[in-house]
């Protein structure tokens, strides 16, 4: 494969610049190494090697980003299935990684946090403003029995602060 200056640069080569920045699926090198020009058998071998080295693991991928999503961004089981999916990452490991991950998270707590964050400035009645919350928690990704039990949480909470 010719780069732009005109020097050969091997599938391998190639793949480990593009895994330094950041994290990549393994869908996600096989596609940019294509789109490069790199052969498929090159790119096959290349993929297998990275994995044997240890450099591309979708399934560390996934539960990392499960967690970060779930716990530091206050997303739902849906909102981080749709991300996962994105980034082209096997149902099978996607399905086992989030209910992992849901397993170690409480989603219901940080759903919680998420609305005392968002209504700590200013009073609300949680009767009027029910709708408003159920489509902002599921807009974040939270299924509805999610939601429902979040709210419950979160009244109970603010029955006991008064």
């Amino acid at each position: 494969m010719k780069k732009k200056g005109g020097s050969e640069e091997s599938a391998l080569s190639r793949a480990l610049s593009i895994l330094s920045r950041r994290d990549y699926s393994e869908a996600e090198v096989r596609e940019k190494l294509l789109s490069r020009g790199y052969p498929e058998e090159e790119v096959a071998s290349t993929i297998s090697r990275l994995k044997e080295l240890g450099y591309i693991d979708d399934r560390r991928l996934a539960l990392f980003s499960a967690r970060y999503r779930l716990e530091n961004l206050g997303q739902g089981r849906r909102k981080v299935w749709e991300y996962l999916t994105r980034r082209r990452i096997p149902r099978e490991i996607i399905e086992e990684v989030l209910d992992e991950a849901c397993r170690e998270v409480d989603v219901v707590e940080r759903g919680v946090a998420l609305l005392e964050r968002r209504h700590a400035r200013r009073p609300f009645d949680i009767l009027e403003e029910k709708g408003k919350i159920f489509r902002y928690l599921a807009g974040r990704g939270y299924t509805p029995e999610e939601v429902r039990k979040i709210i419950e949480r979160f009244e109970e909470k603010e029955r006991g602060s008064r």
